[in-house]
């Protein structure tokens, strides 16, 4: 993979890296650890992939709040959902505030559906959490 916002980059060094004499094809992202980094390090891959399984979660939580206590709820939501938000979210920090509004819109559902709850608890949100992680 070559990592540049340039598209000559990629052209430049396609078919010359050569293993076993074969040239080596470049990809357009891998995934290391979870977090898949494009060629261009805009994370817009990634964070599609953490809105989709979120949403989905989300959408299970509350599918089945009803037959849960708050403290279920709550116990669900720290489990299930928060984790996917900030995994390793200090290494795509750097995506655009577009992907970051669409992650916090995913998390307001079910922070709404703690709330709906009547959960006395306080959750830091997201971006206060963001922010902390990163020093600001």
């Amino acid at each position: 993979m070559a990592v540049s916002r340039s598209p000559a980059a990629s052209d430049a060094i396609k078919d010359k890296i050569i293993m076993n004499n074969a040239a080596l094809p470049l990809e357009d992202f891998i995934s290391i650890f979870g977090v898949d980094i494009d060629n261009e390090l805009r994370f817009n891959r990634h964070v599609s992939r953490i809105c989709k399984t979120v949403s989905l979660n989300v959408t299970a939580l509350r599918r089945i709040s009803h037959l849960l206590n708050p403290q279920g709820i709550l116990t669900l939501y720290k489990s299930q959902i928060r984790p996917h938000l900030e995994y390793a979210s200090l290494a795509w920090s750097s995506t655009a505030p577009t992907n970051h509004s669409r992650l916090d819109k995913i998390e307001k559902r079910a922070l709404r559906l703690i709330q709906e709850a009547n959960n006395p608890c306080h959750i830091d949100s997201l971006e206060n959490r963001r922010d902390d992680a990163s020093g600001l």
